[in-house]
């Protein structure tokens, strides 16, 4: 199922729309539109569940490509997201490092002040 994609408008939108009003790419092609860049917002399903994301563009064609990678991801037909590589183990033979308890920490800082005459 394809992707509804639509501008959501926010309350610095420097078009004057109203906090989360939502236009669409044929509202925009109107001659009293006046042109800014609120971010386009996608909605619908994937994978059989509900998402709304932000495409984190601001022009049309730009976000109509992201929500294609976006679909086709979810497809399973084509290249999916990057997959993060697993993090790395720290070694066993480094011991952690001893943490500080709150009343040695109270201590020193006390200790510090008294030697700088505060």
């Amino acid at each position: 199922m394809a992707l509804n994609i639509y501008r959501r408008h926010g309350s610095y939108c420097p078009g004057g729309r109203a906090l989360h009003d939502m236009t669409y790419e044929a509202d925009e092609l109107r001659r009293s539109w006046k042109k800014h860049s609120c971010p386009i917002y996608a909605s619908g399903t994937l994978n059989g569940q509900f998402k709304r994301k932000n495409t984190e563009r601001s022009a049309w064609p730009d976000a109509k490509a992201v929500v294609a990678e976006w679909e086709i991801a979810s497809s399973g037909s084509g290249p999916s997201e990057p997959v993060q590589p697993p993090p790395t183990a720290v070694p066993l033979d480094d011991p952690p490092t001893p943490r500080l308890m709150i009343v040695e920490a109270i201590r020193s800082h006390l200790a510090i002040r008294e030697g700088a005459g505060m």
